[in-house]
């Protein structure tokens, strides 16, 4: 019976940190200002760390906040499971970051997406809409 107690009460104080975004819907006006960087680009390279990931990007088009840089390091979470996002070197993100103290972040609960036809949370449909509105948006329509 005491191991029983003891395995309960280990089970029940143990921690488990799981992502949990709030969903964003569409893109707007609201959510394009809440951002310092908007960019595509192509993942260079992946410097992992114990806590975090910084991602090189070679930056292939522009959409707000970086226009003198060809590319550009961002930090995220080192793991899903704390809302870091996971791109592989060669793939292209559309990155929505922004500035902490010196450094670009970014997470999962942003608006960041893989361009990646293959990745598991690849939507098409949403990456136009997002792309549609940030090539209005640099075209001055709205």
């Amino acid at each position: 019976m005491r191991i029983f107690l003891t395995l309960f009460i280990l089970l029940l104080s143990s921690t488990a940190y799981c992502c949990s975004c709030i969903p964003l819907g569409e893109i707007d006006d609201e959510q394009y200002n809440e951002y310092d960087a908007i960019f595509s680009g192509k993942v260079v390279s992946i410097k992992k760390k114990q806590w975090t990931k910084e991602i090189t990007f070679e930056i292939q088009r522009r959409f707000k906040g970086i226009q003198k840089l060809s590319q550009i390091t961002i930090t995220t979470s080192a793991q899903e499971g704390t809302c870091g996002i996971s791109p592989k070197v060669g793939e292209r993100w559309l990155i929505f970051a922004y500035r902490e103290k010196e450094r670009f972040q970014t997470s999962l609960c942003t608006r960041t997406k893989s361009m990646n036809k293959k990745a598991w949370d690849y939507n098409k449909d949403e990456l136009q809409k997002d792309i549609e509105f940030l090539n209005r948006k640099i075209r001055g329509l709205f």
